[in-house]
């Protein structure tokens, strides 16, 4: 099951890879900005504002000596000023280009796997269609996507960026000042295992949650659908209290859910603000100690506001990976049933013979049959009625027919031809059909009364 859901996921990422390179590098462009302009308050309160030397690659002393050095950039801070706000708009346009690319990357994600999701639904067998909840479909199709949807556009990219920003930030601090840094980064690790096994235990309820709603909405469809029947035996009030029971246990269900993520929160809170405290203090006491600069320790600073709340919102990446995961596990259980399928050798015979019912028995569940040892033949032209109580098996007669369903014994014959070695989409589309219950799409009435043969002169149709 869950390597079934990581190739899904691979599948849905790598069709989309080139967009995906696009934000990971951007990415990439947009951390290097953010955890360089730290880097130049350090160096201009040390380097600047006080006396001690540059510390930069050598390219950028030069560059900083040829335009005046010390003296001159320390009278003119607004240089300063004018290059944060460069790498500020510069970071800004990849970010932009971040988010563009993995919406790209996940809405055509996302339309591949909603259109392979209804193809399927149409090549599903009657019997599935007939067992299955229509609302709690309808709810995989859309809800369970859409979660699909929100993590491949923003968690995915937001975790590489993490795990980015933590290691790059890291290997600077541990450059500058290693205690300070060791001090400081202490409760990473401990932040990302309360993360782990957090949601490893709670994603459980992320599934709870999902099928509590496919119920609900199962029941909303049903009613909605049923509404004629509703009133007309007077059941409103029985429909609404179900209605109120299926919501309710909804609603028992994610607050289960949001009360566990708020313990969650609240406590990596308050890990984030302590390990804050203690760094500053211990900071504080190294700089007056003269180990380090008033400058390394606003960028420790920086840095670790810039490590600690990517550890934390690993939390959210984690909740959002496993409610993804939960969604594409429901859309997977349709991908997985088999399709209707005809044999290899399906034939398309003429179809204007006598139909011939021999020895024909079915049973929709096994030990209740509904037709047993039917016969009978209706000649070609023959107008023939079969009457008979409600239940009595009248409409099955007309499911095997059209190979809705397979006899369990006996044969069908149209025209000396087995029905079951006739393919079925062509049988289907040469017998007529009139419902019990009308039905009408939401479309014109030419639409509708040319649903079978939609691309008919207007001649035919009126």
């Amino acid at each position: 099951m869950q390597t079934r859901r990581a190739k899904l996921m691979a599948a849905l990422i790598l069709d989309n890879g080139k967009y995906y390179v696009r934000a990971f590098f951007s990415v990439m462009v947009a951390l290097s900005i953010a955890l360089l302009t730290p880097l130049v308050m350090a160096e201009t309160i040390d380097a600047i504002i006080g006396t001690r030397p540059l510390n930069a690659p050598d390219f950028v002393v030069r560059a900083f000596e040829a335009i005046g050095g010390r003296d001159y950039v320390a009278n003119n801070l607004w240089i300063v000023a004018l290059l944060l706000l460069v790498l500020s708009v510069i970071r800004s346009t990849f970010m932009y280009i971040r988010g563009r690319s993995a919406a790209q990357a996940s809405e055509r994600a996302v339309l591949d796997l909603r259109q392979r999701l209804y193809s399927h639904l149409q090549r599903l067998t009657y019997n599935y269609h007939v067992k299955a909840e229509t609302g709690d479909l309808i709810q995989r199709c859309t809800s369970d996507v859409e979660t699909t949807r929100r993590f491949l556009a923003m968690q995915l990219v937001e975790a590489t960026n993490a795990f980015l920003t933590v290691t790059v930030s890291v290997a600077v601090m541990m450059s500058r000042h290693v205690k300070l840094t060791l001090i400081s980064t202490a409760v990473i690790i401990p932040l990302f295992l309360f993360a782990y096994l957090f949601f490893k235990k709670v994603i459980k309820y992320f599934r709870i949650s999902d099928e509590a709603e496919g119920k609900m909405s199962a029941v909303l469809q049903e009613n909605l659908t049923g509404v004629r029947v509703v009133r007309a035996f007077g059941r409103q009030r029985f429909e609404v209290d179900k209605f109120d029971e299926v919501s309710s246990s909804l609603r028992e269900k994610t607050d289960k859910l949001y009360w566990l993520l708020a313990v969650y929160w609240s406590a990596s809170d308050a890990m984030i603000m302590a390990q804050t405290g203690v760094m500053l203090i211990a900071g504080v006491s190294f700089a007056a100690a003269g180990e380090i600069t008033v400058g390394t320790l606003t960028l420790f600073a920086s840095y670790i506001s810039m490590c600690l709340w990517p550890v934390r919102q690993l939390g959210r990446i984690l909740s959002d990976a496993g409610k993804a995961l939960i969604s594409l596990e429901r859309v997977d259980e349709i991908l997985r049933q088999p399709p209707e399928a005809d044999e290899p050798d399906a034939l398309r015979p003429d179809l204007s013979g006598d139909i011939v019912f021999d020895d024909v028995s079915f049973a929709y569940e096994a030990g209740r049959p509904v037709l047993e040892h039917v016969s009978f033949t209706a000649k070609a032209g023959q107008t023939v009625a079969i009457l008979g109580a409600t239940g009595c098996g009248k409409s099955t007669l007309v499911h095997l027919l059209q190979r809705l369903y397979e006899p369990n014994s006996g044969r069908i014959t149209i025209g000396g031809t087995p029905l079951s070695r006739i393919e079925k989409h062509y049988l289907r589309s040469h017998v007529g059909l009139v419902l019990q219950e009308p039905f009408l799409y939401s479309k014109t009435i030419r639409d509708n009364v040319a649903i079978v043969r939609p691309d008919c002169l207007d001649e035919a149709v009126f």
